[in-house]
């Protein structure tokens, strides 16, 4: 093999270990930085669940907020979330339907815009009837 092959070959290795490198999702929170589980059902079928990354203190609805796509409407009472879309996956509430919100697997007492994001936990919504 010629010289010139063998450092076309180095240099075409370097890039595809880079591009492999730099693609990767990483899921490690840097300082400041806190991480939890967010799982979406319609009724009992998971439609979507990821690992997200948010700067500490946020709220779950900014967590979402950013990492989703919402439809909502804001209420003295806070966000009232009506879609939840990810990786093209869409969640839509129907008539008398709303998200139920667990944390951990406990039905939260409080709604998302006043719940702050805690490290490690599992947000869970359900699509629910009332």
């Amino acid at each position: 093999m010629s010289k010139i092959k063998k450092v076309l070959s180095v240099v075409l290795l370097f890039i595809s270990l880079f591009l492999v490198v730099g693609c990767q999702d990483d899921k490690t929170p840097k300082e400041g930085e806190i991480s939890a589980i967010v799982e979406v059902y319609d009724d009992e079928e998971l439609k979507f669940q990821d690992t997200f990354i948010i700067e500490d203190g946020s709220t779950v609805f900014e967590l979402l907020d950013y990492h989703l796509e919402l439809v909502y409407t804001d209420s003295e009472w806070g966000a009232n979330i009506t879609e939840m879309a990810y990786n093209g996956v869409v969640v839509t509430l129907g008539n008398q339907e709303y998200f139920a919100f667990y944390i951990d697997g406990e039905y939260a007492v409080t709604g998302v815009s006043s719940t702050d994001v805690i490290d490690g936990v599992t947000y869970k919504f359900i699509v629910t009837g009332w």
